[in-house]
């Protein structure tokens, strides 16, 4: 009876008993509700069953218009302004609440593009040039936790590494100590080798990057 469209009708709708046992519920809901709630109770005059049909539809969770709410606030989500672990918790929440209360359960590949868009840029980068090493969305996650760890559990708000958080390096040649001025290409990998001091080797070997593109600067000599 809740999901009856139209307002349900004391005379046409319910029988003496349920006219009754209807009085009662309306009682019941006007004294344990308060706010909204209370003012829909209220303006059903009496009518307990017309009072039940009215929070049902109000406060269903399973209606089209909070199905969609829920599924844009998953893809437009970002983690700004939180650590990466309450920003993840908060974010799954929500998914938790797509799968209990509408029935639908994201695919776990669905789920490892969507996390790389709500986290930050430079480690969405990071990420992605690892994704077919990484087979789960729990992979993913822990990838990015490390990377926030590794680089001291920076803001979300921050841009991407700073120079201080790049480990200075030793090149052999000149003894001079360096570090990159800015955040490496996200297409190389730090424990990739230097072939030859020509390039960086990718994951695919046909793949190079010459050291020029790069720019160091000196700490010491």
């Amino acid at each position: 009876m809740e999901k009856k469209v139209d307002p349900i009708d004391t005379v046409t709708d319910l029988t003496l008993v349920q006219n009754q046992l209807s009085a009662t519920l309306f009682n019941r809901l006007q004294a344990v509700t308060t706010g909204t709630a209370n003012t829909m109770v209220v303006s059903a005059k009496g009518n307990g069953c017309e009072a039940w049909r009215l929070l049902n539809k109000w406060y269903d969770p399973r209606t089209d218009q909070r199905l969609t709410k829920v599924v844009i606030d998953i893809i437009s989500y970002k983690i700004r302004g939180k650590d990466l672990q309450g920003g993840l918790n908060e974010w799954e929440q929500m998914i938790n609440s797509l799968e209990t209360d509408h029935m639908i359960k994201l695919d776990p590949q669905i789920l490892k593009a969507f996390i790389l868009n709500i986290l930050p840029k430079w480690m969405s980068d990071k990420v992605f040039e690892h994704l077919d090493r990484l087979k789960t969305y729990s992979e993913v996650r822990e990838k990015a936790l490390a990377l926030s760890q590794t680089h001291g559990g920076a803001d979300c708000n921050q841009v991407g590494p700073t120079e201080e958080q790049w480990p200075e390096e030793h090149d052999e040649g000149s003894g001079c100590q360096w570090r990159w001025v800015d955040s490496q290409s996200t297409c190389v990998d730090r424990e990739e080798t230097d072939v030859n001091g020509v390039g960086w080797r990718l994951d695919m070997p046909q793949l190079w990057w010459p050291l020029a593109l790069r720019s160091r600067m000196p700490v010491s000599s």
